[in-house]
Protein backbone atom coordinates (compact mmCIF):
# COMPACT_ATOMS: atom_id res chain seq x y z
CA UNK A 1 0.00 0.00 0.00
CA UNK A 2 1.00 3.63 -0.24
CA UNK A 3 2.37 5.98 2.44
CA UNK A 4 -0.97 7.61 3.28
CA UNK A 5 -2.80 4.27 3.61
CA UNK A 6 -0.19 3.06 6.09
CA UNK A 7 -0.46 6.24 8.15
CA UNK A 8 -4.28 6.09 8.22
CA UNK A 9 -4.38 2.42 9.22
CA UNK A 10 -1.59 2.88 11.76
CA UNK A 11 -3.33 5.82 13.43
CA UNK A 12 -6.64 3.98 13.70
CA UNK A 13 -5.13 0.81 15.17
CA UNK A 14 -2.95 2.75 17.63
CA UNK A 15 -5.92 4.76 18.84
CA UNK A 16 -8.00 1.62 19.30
CA UNK A 17 -5.10 0.20 21.35
CA UNK A 18 -4.92 3.44 23.40
CA UNK A 19 -1.45 4.32 22.12
CA UNK A 20 -0.46 7.79 20.94
CA UNK A 21 -1.20 8.02 17.21
CA UNK A 22 2.09 9.83 16.63
CA UNK A 23 3.61 6.34 16.49
CA UNK A 24 1.85 5.89 13.14
CA UNK A 25 4.99 7.31 11.52
CA UNK A 26 6.54 3.92 12.30
CA UNK A 27 3.89 2.33 10.08
CA UNK A 28 5.94 3.58 7.11
CA UNK A 29 9.27 2.23 8.40
CA UNK A 30 9.44 -1.05 6.42
CA UNK A 31 9.34 0.94 3.18
CA UNK A 32 12.93 1.98 3.79
CA UNK A 33 13.76 -1.00 1.59
CA UNK A 34 12.38 0.93 -1.39
CA UNK A 35 15.87 2.41 -1.53
CA UNK A 36 17.54 -1.01 -1.72
CA UNK A 37 15.89 -2.22 -4.92
CA UNK A 38 14.45 -5.33 -3.25
CA UNK A 39 11.23 -3.91 -1.87
CA UNK A 40 9.14 -6.04 0.54
CA UNK A 41 12.12 -8.28 1.15
CA UNK A 42 14.73 -6.70 3.42
CA UNK A 43 12.58 -4.77 5.89
CA UNK A 44 9.27 -6.58 5.48
CA UNK A 45 10.38 -9.42 7.72
CA UNK A 46 9.53 -10.22 11.34
CA UNK A 47 13.19 -11.03 12.02
CA UNK A 48 14.22 -7.58 10.79
CA UNK A 49 12.15 -5.54 13.27
CA UNK A 50 15.13 -4.61 15.46
CA UNK A 51 17.08 -3.57 12.36
CA UNK A 52 14.06 -1.59 11.12
CA UNK A 53 13.87 0.29 14.41
CA UNK A 54 17.60 1.02 14.49
CA UNK A 55 17.75 2.29 10.91
CA UNK A 56 14.49 4.27 11.05
CA UNK A 57 15.66 6.12 14.17
CA UNK A 58 18.74 7.25 12.22
CA UNK A 59 16.76 8.39 9.20
CA UNK A 60 13.84 9.93 11.12
CA UNK A 61 15.11 11.23 14.48
CA UNK A 62 11.75 12.94 15.01
CA UNK A 63 9.98 9.56 15.28
CA UNK A 64 8.80 8.81 18.85
CA UNK A 65 10.76 6.00 20.52
CA UNK A 66 9.59 5.81 24.14
CA UNK A 67 6.87 3.18 23.60
CA UNK A 68 8.33 0.04 22.02
CA UNK A 69 4.88 -1.55 21.90
CA UNK A 70 3.58 1.36 19.82
CA UNK A 71 6.48 0.91 17.41
CA UNK A 72 5.81 -2.83 17.07
CA UNK A 73 2.08 -2.32 16.50
CA UNK A 74 2.75 0.23 13.77
CA UNK A 75 5.30 -1.97 11.98
CA UNK A 76 3.00 -5.00 12.12
CA UNK A 77 0.16 -2.91 10.69
CA UNK A 78 2.41 -2.23 7.69
CA UNK A 79 3.17 -5.92 7.14
CA UNK A 80 -0.52 -6.81 7.22
CA UNK A 81 -1.69 -4.09 4.84
CA UNK A 82 1.04 -4.78 2.28
CA UNK A 83 0.03 -8.42 1.82
CA UNK A 84 -2.99 -7.26 -0.21
CA UNK A 85 -0.98 -5.65 -3.00
CA UNK A 86 2.16 -7.80 -3.40
CA UNK A 87 3.99 -10.73 -1.80
CA UNK A 88 5.85 -9.80 1.39
CA UNK A 89 8.62 -12.01 2.74
CA UNK A 90 7.70 -11.53 6.38
CA UNK A 91 8.68 -15.02 7.55
CA UNK A 92 12.02 -15.63 5.85
CA UNK A 93 13.70 -15.23 2.48
CA UNK A 94 11.86 -18.12 0.83
CA UNK A 95 8.18 -17.94 1.73
CA UNK A 96 5.92 -14.95 1.19
CA UNK A 97 2.52 -14.04 2.57
CA UNK A 98 0.01 -12.68 0.09
CA UNK A 99 -3.73 -12.26 -0.29
CA UNK A 100 -3.81 -10.28 -3.51
CA UNK A 101 -7.23 -9.66 -5.14
CA UNK A 102 -7.40 -10.72 -8.83
CA UNK A 103 -7.79 -7.17 -10.14
CA UNK A 104 -4.55 -6.13 -8.43
CA UNK A 105 -2.70 -9.33 -9.30
CA UNK A 106 -3.32 -8.67 -12.98
CA UNK A 107 -1.62 -5.28 -12.71
CA UNK A 108 1.19 -6.68 -10.59
CA UNK A 109 1.96 -9.38 -13.15
CA UNK A 110 2.17 -6.63 -15.77
CA UNK A 111 4.78 -4.89 -13.57
CA UNK A 112 2.49 -1.96 -12.82
CA UNK A 113 3.51 -2.05 -9.16
CA UNK A 114 2.91 1.64 -8.47
CA UNK A 115 -0.86 1.34 -8.63
CA UNK A 116 -1.99 3.90 -6.10
CA UNK A 117 0.15 7.01 -6.77
CA UNK A 118 -1.00 6.98 -10.40
CA UNK A 119 -4.70 7.07 -9.57
CA UNK A 120 -6.78 10.22 -10.24
CA UNK A 121 -7.81 12.39 -7.28
CA UNK A 122 -11.38 11.07 -7.34
CA UNK A 123 -10.15 7.52 -7.03
CA UNK A 124 -7.76 8.38 -4.21
CA UNK A 125 -10.58 10.07 -2.31
CA UNK A 126 -12.72 6.94 -2.66
CA UNK A 127 -9.83 4.69 -1.64
CA UNK A 128 -8.98 6.59 1.53
CA UNK A 129 -12.59 7.22 2.55
CA UNK A 130 -13.81 3.65 2.10
CA UNK A 131 -10.71 2.00 3.51
CA UNK A 132 -10.91 4.23 6.59
CA UNK A 133 -14.49 3.06 7.13
CA UNK A 134 -13.38 -0.57 6.89
CA UNK A 135 -10.49 -0.04 9.32
CA UNK A 136 -12.81 1.66 11.80
CA UNK A 137 -15.77 -0.68 11.53
CA UNK A 138 -14.05 -4.06 11.23
CA UNK A 139 -12.12 -3.81 14.48
CA UNK A 140 -13.73 -3.20 17.88
CA UNK A 141 -13.63 0.33 19.29
CA UNK A 142 -11.37 -0.89 22.08
CA UNK A 143 -8.64 -3.24 20.88
CA UNK A 144 -5.94 -4.76 23.04
CA UNK A 145 -2.34 -4.86 21.90
CA UNK A 146 -2.28 -8.65 22.19
CA UNK A 147 -5.44 -9.00 20.12
CA UNK A 148 -3.95 -7.01 17.26
CA UNK A 149 -0.56 -8.73 17.37
CA UNK A 150 -2.28 -12.12 17.36
CA UNK A 151 -4.60 -11.04 14.54
CA UNK A 152 -1.73 -9.94 12.28
CA UNK A 153 0.38 -13.03 12.93
CA UNK A 154 -2.55 -15.38 12.36
CA UNK A 155 -3.79 -13.64 9.23
CA UNK A 156 -0.32 -13.51 7.65
CA UNK A 157 0.20 -17.15 8.59
CA UNK A 158 -2.96 -18.08 6.69
CA UNK A 159 -1.56 -16.27 3.64
CA UNK A 160 1.63 -18.39 3.55
CA UNK A 161 1.95 -22.11 2.88
CA UNK A 162 4.27 -22.62 5.88
CA UNK A 163 3.06 -19.70 7.98
CA UNK A 164 1.57 -21.93 10.67
CA UNK A 165 5.05 -23.31 11.37
CA UNK A 166 6.84 -19.98 11.57
CA UNK A 167 4.36 -18.02 13.65
CA UNK A 168 5.36 -19.53 17.00
CA UNK A 169 8.91 -18.25 16.66
CA UNK A 170 7.54 -14.82 15.78
CA UNK A 171 5.56 -14.72 19.03
CA UNK A 172 8.69 -15.55 21.03
CA UNK A 173 10.77 -12.87 19.32
CA UNK A 174 8.11 -10.20 19.80
CA UNK A 175 7.77 -11.13 23.47
CA UNK A 176 11.51 -10.55 23.93
CA UNK A 177 11.19 -7.21 22.17
CA UNK A 178 8.28 -5.83 24.19
CA UNK A 179 9.44 -7.46 27.42
CA UNK A 180 6.39 -9.53 28.34
CA UNK A 181 4.28 -12.53 27.43
CA UNK A 182 1.79 -12.03 24.61
CA UNK A 183 -1.64 -13.56 25.18
CA UNK A 184 -2.56 -15.21 21.92
CA UNK A 185 -6.12 -14.02 21.46
CA UNK A 186 -6.68 -12.82 17.88
CA UNK A 187 -9.59 -10.42 17.61
CA UNK A 188 -12.54 -11.72 15.61
CA UNK A 189 -12.66 -9.44 12.58
CA UNK A 190 -13.90 -9.53 9.00
CA UNK A 191 -11.22 -7.03 8.00
CA UNK A 192 -9.25 -9.38 5.75
CA UNK A 193 -12.26 -10.50 3.71
CA UNK A 194 -13.86 -7.05 3.53
CA UNK A 195 -10.65 -5.23 2.58
CA UNK A 196 -9.83 -7.90 -0.03
CA UNK A 197 -13.28 -7.53 -1.61
CA UNK A 198 -13.14 -3.75 -1.53
CA UNK A 199 -9.72 -3.60 -3.21
CA UNK A 200 -10.79 -6.09 -5.86
CA UNK A 201 -13.84 -4.03 -6.83
CA UNK A 202 -11.94 -0.75 -6.52
CA UNK A 203 -9.19 -1.74 -8.95
CA UNK A 204 -11.71 -3.24 -11.36
CA UNK A 205 -13.32 0.19 -11.43
CA UNK A 206 -10.15 2.30 -11.61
Amino acid sequence: MDYKSHIIFGEIILQKCHIDKSYALWATAPDMDLKTGIHRYTYHNFKAILEIISEFKKQYPEAPIENITGIVIAILSHFYLDAFTAPIFCWNTHYASLDIPPSILKEYINFNIYLIPELPDEALHELYTKSTEIYQEDFPEILSVDEFISFVINELAKMCIFGIIYKFGVYRNLEKLIGRKITRIPVQSQMTMNFYNFLNEFFKKW
